[in-house]
């Protein structure tokens, strides 16, 4: 549920003091259309001359980010599905190898999400001049990622180790209605 949770913290940071905003993964790719209109408005000419190259160059950052960042919902995926695997285990009452496998590689996919962010924000900064002045970083919604993807891998390798397949314990009584005298 904490990976599922992470869809709706803030995921990143962007801007620098009091220009600065955190936006959750939900905001950047369903909830930004407004924003996302006004950006790629072109600006007419005769107001484009007499704006400040500082401006323009700001609003060409902007620009970059956001149409980045348009997919950062998907990063959440492995996340949900582990979500829906436990919900599956739950209510079949057993978590056998085949729910387990899955669930180790949905884990380790919710870290490779984790890890794809982090470097998608070193490489934008390093390889974009225009990201440098913008200030990109990673925030708890992404740290949940990484928690959600080790929750995954543990019980993904316990279920491939030792599956629950359901059934009574050893230790229960039998169902047959007879119980068995200690003599």
């Amino acid at each position: 549920m904490l990976g599922v949770l992470g869809l709706f913290l803030p995921l990143v940071a962007v801007g620098r003091g009091p220009l600065r905003t955190e936006l959750s993964a939900r905001e950047l790719t369903f909830g930004l259309d407004r924003a996302h209109r006004v950006i790629d408005r072109k600006v007419p000419g005769f107001l484009e001359r007499r704006i400040s190259p500082d401006v323009i160059s700001a609003r060409d950052d902007v620009r970059l980010v956001a149409h980045a960042s348009r997919g950062a919902a998907l990063a959440f995926i492995p996340a949900a599905l582990l979500l829906v695997l436990g919900i599956a285990g739950m209510w079949r009452g057993r978590f056998g190898r085949g729910l387990a496998a899955f669930g180790l590689v949905c884990g380790i996919a919710s870290i490779a999400a984790y890890v794809g962010l982090d470097y998608a924000i070193a490489y934008g900064i390093e390889e974009e001049p225009l990201l440098r002045h913008v200030a990109l970083s990673l925030q708890f919604g992404a740290t949940l990622l990484i928690i959600a993807g080790i929750g995954g891998v543990a019980g993904g390798v316990l279920g491939l180790i030792k599956p629950d397949l359901g059934g009574d314990p050893p230790h229960a009584t039998p169902r047959s209605g007879t119980a068995h005298r200690v003599q």
